[in-house]
């Protein structure tokens, strides 16, 4: 900030004082630039030393040393520990049982050590979901939707928070979805691109996909739906980003034709 400071204070100077020499000038603003240097450095040692104690201080906590016995026997570095926890104090809530019997719940069906903490970590009530037997009534679920079980396992580590969807919703969904995937494959990747396409209304689905069909000319049963990500964006948005590139191209082609004249 002082280093700011001091550029202001001679970038103000020069614009009045008209008359100083360009040798004065220059030598005040290397030297500026020096201290600028010199006062960054002295902030980022600062900083490092400030972050090693304080990784050093969350260690020491009985809570985090606990979880770290779980975890480090799942293979999980305790600087990832630190940085979930960080995120999401609450998981320091769990006991180290309370973990450990998440992921054997989780490896049981499939999945890895590092999804099932990537999992927890993105979605902390995952824990309790596995306490109250609710995970394995939504993998029932998810697995009778018919995706591919590897599919299904690779969505939901992706996408943790989709296991508190109801089985109504998905059986009401997942069917509709089919028809822009028309695989699961394709329905999976559309699920991980665009979470809109399980919360949102089906009637603005539906309204983006009438936009594309029938104005923007676009062949929704020949193009991959599943590699864009057009329903992450609103109508007017996509609206407006046709327009544009509407009117880009008209000017671009009048200005090429009358520049070859």
């Amino acid at each position: 900030m002082q280093g700011l400071k001091r550029v202001s204070f001679v970038l103000l100077g020069m614009s009045r004082t008209s008359s100083c020499q360009n040798g004065r000038w220059r030598s005040k603003i290397l030297e500026c630039g020096l201290q600028m240097k010199m006062d960054s450095q002295r902030c980022c040692t600062a900083v490092n030393k400030s972050s090693e104690c304080s990784v050093d201080d969350r260690l020491k906590n009985p809570r985090v040393a606990s979880l770290l016995e779980v975890t480090v026997g799942e293979g999980i570095r305790p600087i990832d520990i630190l940085d979930a926890v960080e995120k999401s104090p609450e998981l320091l809530n769990k006991s180290p049982l309370q973990w450990e019997n998440c992921f054997k719940e989780l490896k049981s069906y499939g999945f890895t050590h590092r999804d099932c903490f990537i999992m927890i970590s993105q979605y902390p009530d995952l824990i309790t979901l596995v306490e109250g037997n609710g995970f394995r009534v939504s993998m029932t679920q998810w697995i009778n939707c018919q995706l591919g079980y590897d599919n299904v396992l690779d969505l939901l580590a992706y996408c943790p928070h989709y296991l508190s969807i109801s089985g109504s919703e998905l059986s009401g969904r997942i069917p509709l979805l089919y028809s822009l995937g028309r695989n699961g494959r394709n329905v999976t990747r559309l699920l991980k691109n665009c979470p809109s396409l399980l919360y949102g209304k089906w009637k603005d689905i539906e309204a983006k996909l009438y936009y594309v069909e029938n104005v923007m000319k676009v062949d929704t049963k020949e193009e991959n739906l599943s590699k864009c990500y057009m329903f992450n964006r609103t109508l007017d948005e996509i609206q407006t980003r046709h327009v544009f590139l509407q009117r880009f191209v008209s000017w671009f082609y009048h200005y090429s034709v009358y520049s070859n004249k």
